[in-house]
């Protein structure tokens, strides 16, 4: 079985990152570069980590170290976690020598918790101060948990080792540094190893560089020999027939079957439909639109310019109405969404087209990045500011590629239609919110599948969209009322679906 390992480039921002989080299913075995901690708000699970089992309920709270496996099972729907991930150089020094095993928690008080989130997302001065400080304090109260008298300590410099090889193993380590740094001799300290990891100690490291290559080759599209050094493997050759004997072929072989592979692989908790929404600009008409989606239980991406997120109050001429259109202050983002998703739609809204390269790189990346900051969690959609022919061009769409971390990009362009598309940068929605006729037709036959091929009913628009007519409204409730609810259709974030 294949068991994912998560970067810190893929999650950590200022080494650290805080989030609330929604689990609706099930989380597979994995495990990550950067220690974590998860506290349990609502709902229950089955926490497996390291082969353990560990009951997961309302104020329950685990610390997992970088040498952790974890699979999340969900027995009690959906599970909503605090998230806190975050690299070991954050760890005070008198700690970083005592927390190096995992631990849970039953009924650990909130407080801290709360402290902490709260000095993430208000960002103030000193914040990354105040964050660390009261990171510290948590962890802390894991030390005074995790005490076991004389029993902890006879492994504890194996598990040093372990963490340590997770961040050096790309450098030329030795067995006899490693014993070094254990006070051992180098005999005595692979015995230790052994009988401890199973494994042997070059076998240990040999592993940790095979797996990282496997994953610069899955998501990168670097050469072989860049891979190679990049993983510590001093010859290419040697490298080549290690990996092909352990995953059964060449790396670049392995790169398009698993890329094959994540394109067939179980999603949408192995359900064959799915349903999303998603609205651009970030604008009051928004809050009514999450109003009745958390009613039904649908979910939905919303994309925001982050540089006209100022609060502002207007009107707009729309199909012949005149809307409300005042856009939500950046700072009412974070609260405003939760339990969606928030995407990015360029800084100030240009045609990206007209953009120069360097233009275009800032007005996408650096809406990315605000937003990420903000919510605190990777942004990886936008939604096209105006048309394809003004936004969306095979310039544009490699620049997003090889530029930023954009993953997905939606378009205006409907197709009236449920099937997967192979260009997430050019991802077209099944329909617009106010094309009435169709979207209940579709509605229809998206509910009467019953076939195995997996299809996505994708709606866009904007909030004002519905305020153009007094019927649209309970429209959108009818057509809620269709499709919500069944057990056989995923409702997610355009993320959860599409990634």
């Amino acid at each position: 079985m294949k068991v994912r390992r998560l970067l810190n480039e893929e999650v950590l921002r200022d080494g650290i990152t805080v989030c609330e989080r929604h689990l609706p299913y099930d989380y597979p075995l994995h495990w990550h570069e950067f220690y974590e901690i998860e506290y349990v708000l609502e709902g229950e699970a089955e926490f497996v980590i390291n082969d353990k089992s560990y009951k997961a309920q309302k104020n329950s709270f685990f610390f997992l170290t970088p040498v952790d496996f974890q699979s999340i099972k969900i027995t009690k729907a959906p599970l909503r976690v605090i998230n806190v991930m975050f690299d070991g150089g954050l760890i005070e020094a008198e700690l970083g020598g005592i927390i190096n095993a995992p631990a849970a928690v039953n009924d650990y008080s909130q407080q801290k918790l709360d402290m902490l989130f709260g000095e993430y997302k208000r960002r103030q001065s000193l914040w990354k101060f105040s964050c660390r400080q009261i990171l510290n304090l948590i962890l802390a109260d894991v030390c005074r948990v995790s005490e076991k008298g004389d029993t902890v300590a006879h492994f504890d410099f194996i598990r040093n080792e372990q963490i340590y090889l997770q961040k050096h193993f790309f450098e030329n380590i030795t067995l006899n540094d490693a014993a070094a740094r254990a006070g051992f001799s180098p005999n005595y300290f692979s015995r230790l190893f052994h009988k401890e990891t199973g494994k042997t100690f070059n076998a240990y490291l040999t592993d940790l560089r095979l797996s990282h290559a496997a994953l610069l080759a899955e998501h990168t599209n670097k050469n072989v020999s860049d891979i190679c050094e990049q993983c510590g493997f001093k010859n290419p050759a040697h490298f080549m027939r290690l990996f092909k004997k352990t995953y059964n072929m060449t790396v670049l072989k392995y790169r398009k079957e698993i890329r094959e592979e994540r394109r067939e692989k179980i999603m949408w908790n192995s359900k064959t439909k799915a349903l999303t929404f998603s609205f651009d600009d970030g604008i009051n008409q928004d809050k009514r639109l999450i109003e009745l989606f958390n009613k039904y239980g649908v979910k939905a991406t919303f994309n925001i310019n982050s540089g006209l997120a100022v609060g502002s109050s207007g009107t707009l001429n729309r199909r012949g109405a005149v809307v409300d259109f005042s856009r939500l202050a950046l700072g009412e983002v974070p609260k405003t969404y939760q339990g969606h998703e928030v995407a990015a739609h360029g800084v100030m809204h240009y045609h990206l087209r007209q953009l120069s390269d360097e233009a275009l790189i800032c007005e996408v990346e650096e809406d990315r990045k605000t937003l990420s900051s903000l919510v605190g969690y990777n942004v990886q959609g936008m939604a096209y500011p105006f048309s394809v022919s003004a936004s969306c061009d095979d310039r544009v769409k490699d620049i997003l590629r090889s530029k930023t971390g954009i993953k997905f990009a939606r378009t205006t362009d409907s197709t009236y239609s449920f099937e997967l598309q192979n260009d997430l940068l050019q991802f077209n929605p099944t329909a617009h919110i106010l094309e009435w006729e169709e979207l209940f037709r579709l509605a229809e036959e998206f509910v009467a599948y019953s076939g195995k091929e997996r299809k996505l009913f994708y709606i866009w628009g904007h909030g004002f969209d519905l305020d153009t007519d007094p019927d649209n409204w309970g429209k959108l409730e009818s057509l809620l009322k269709i499709l919500s609810g069944r057990e056989d259709t995923f409702y997610g974030t355009n993320s959860e679906v599409l990634l």
